[in-house]
């Protein structure tokens, strides 16, 4: 009796210790703007913005601490061009992440862009964590665009970005 007392109390305490619950929840960034001064030359050109977690973004943050992440997927990401603009001018884009303390991580790409489209939805990287990104607070978004031809004007690229974090 002494031992199956034992044995319980044991599995109790493992199945305590090893019940830790995580929460997944999305985290939106709308409409954030890349833009870069011309004049723009035919091939890669770079838009970066910096971004700095944000909880309120998130769509649950109960609970939530950048010290607490677990991991970080980017689930879609979105790429418009600003009122008055066109994506025509561009052949591709590519979307990475660039932090302090990390190394630069590709995280979505869209090569070839199809011909006449409004918005340009980007292939995401099932593989890349940013976990280290978010846990850092700030990173920057580099978003490559691929022109098709010289340009002179400012471009403007508007972002829908969907990101999910395990806490």
């Amino acid at each position: 009796m002494k031992q199956l007392a034992l044995f319980l109390s044991a599995a109790l305490f493992l199945t305590m210790g090893c019940n830790t619950s995580s929460k997944t929840s999305s985290y939106t960034l709308s409409d954030v703007v890349f833009e870069s001064a011309g004049p723009y030359f035919e091939g890669a050109n770079t838009f970066t913005l910096s971004h700095t977690i944000d909880p309120s973004l998130l769509a649950d943050s109960a609970g939530f601490s950048k010290e607490r992440i677990a991991s970080v997927r980017l689930r879609s990401a979105v790429i418009s061009p600003a009122p008055g603009q066109s994506l025509d001018l561009f052949r591709s884009f590519s979307l990475a992440l660039m932090g302090n303390a990390s190394e630069s991580l590709t995280a979505a790409v869209l090569n070839p862009l199809p011909a006449n489209t409004g918005q340009a939805k980007l292939g995401v990287s099932a593989e890349s964590d940013l976990k280290a990104f978010f846990s850092e607070g700030t990173f920057y978004l580099v978003l490559d665009a691929d022109l098709k031809a010289d340009h002179e004007e400012t471009l403007t690229l508007l972002g829908n970005l969907v990101f999910e974090i395990t806490y």
